[in-house]
């Protein structure tokens, strides 16, 4: 029976949660990939390295049948907020299944991504779900396509605003001379915004960041 399960760092009580059909293989897996720093959470490989081995475990949550499997997964990263570098390692908020294809979407999706940006979900994530592109999702938001269903109400937009600790960290990290790809990942922004803020550094001007 295929299953939903959790890898947990007992040091930190972070978790991975993921699904499979294949019991015997998957849990090995994820560890061959660990073991030879190339797996696709950098944030889980990040903790293995750190902890090692002996602090992570994999555990069952709950057996379902194929149709349901992913939904389930999705309602355990929901549950652990698994998504969030807090509380887990799965670095995304939507299960998808397979790779991103680039497709027009219905009314009724547009309706959706719609309401999941009012929400304040990051354009990526949401791309991820629907497997689009988030340029997609930027023409749906900003009333560039599907515009009759966005214009007037929507408030949404992918920057936030950076805190001025999180700059002058960010700043400090790029003189230490910490990689921009890396300070990206680190505070969760494009790398656009990380050089931006580099070339910017006196006049400290650039106060929002691309998510």
């Amino acid at each position: 029976m295929p299953y939903v399960y959790k890898i947990i760092n007992v040091a930190n009580g972070k978790v991975y949660v993921g699904s499979t059909r294949n019991k015997s293989k998957r849990w090995r897996n994820h560890r061959k990939l660990l073991r030879q720093g190339r797996h696709h959470s950098k944030h889980l490989q990040l903790s293995w390295n750190k902890y090692g081995e002996e602090f992570f475990t994999h555990v069952i949550i709950e057996e379902h049948p194929l149709d349901v499997l992913l939904e389930r997964e999705q309602h355990w990263i929901d549950y652990y907020r698994s998504y969030d570098g807090k509380y887990g390692y799965n670095g995304t908020r939507f299960v998808t299944e397979g790779n991103p294809t680039f497709r027009k979407i219905s009314e009724e999706e547009a309706i959706q991504i719609i309401h999941l940006a009012e929400e304040g979900c990051v354009r990526k994530d949401i791309a991820r779900r629907f497997k689009i592109s988030p340029q997609t999702v930027s023409d749906i938001c900003f009333s560039r396509s599907w515009g009759h269903l966005a214009r007037g109400r929507i408030r949404w937009n992918m920057w936030r605003k950076i805190p001025d600790e999180e700059l002058s960290r960010i700043i400090a990290d790029a003189k230490a001379g910490v990689l921009q790809k890396k300070i990206a990942e680190r505070y969760g922004v494009n790398q656009s915004t990380i050089s931006r803020i580099i070339r910017n550094q006196k006049r400290r001007t650039v106060r929002y960041a691309d998510v």
